[in-house]
């Protein structure tokens, strides 16, 4: 199973190097996705990661819950529906 959101740009507050970022524009709507599935092995831990594919340039990145924090922390999005 997959968890997604679409969300659109409103504000750049600052640039990104991320690939999926770093040509973003407002208005462009981005696709966060994250599978439903065990991270690790043998009882260790290893970060999940996010998906992000900006739907205009088709530029993905693939970003932990902690790095994802620091780049959206350059932008403001909005939340779209997602059927």
């Amino acid at each position: 199973m997959t968890l997604k959101t679409i969300a659109k740009c409103t504000e750049i507050y600052k640039k990104s190097a991320s690939p999926a970022f770093q040509n973003i524009q407002i208005g462009d709507k981005v696709l966060f996705s994250c599978e439903i599935k065990p991270s690790g092995r043998n009882k260790n831990t290893y970060a999940t990661y996010i998906h992000c594919e900006n739907m205009r340039t088709g530029e993905k990145s693939y970003l932990s819950f902690n790095q994802i924090q620091r780049v959206l922390d350059n932008f403001e999005f909005e939340e779209m529906k997602y059927l």
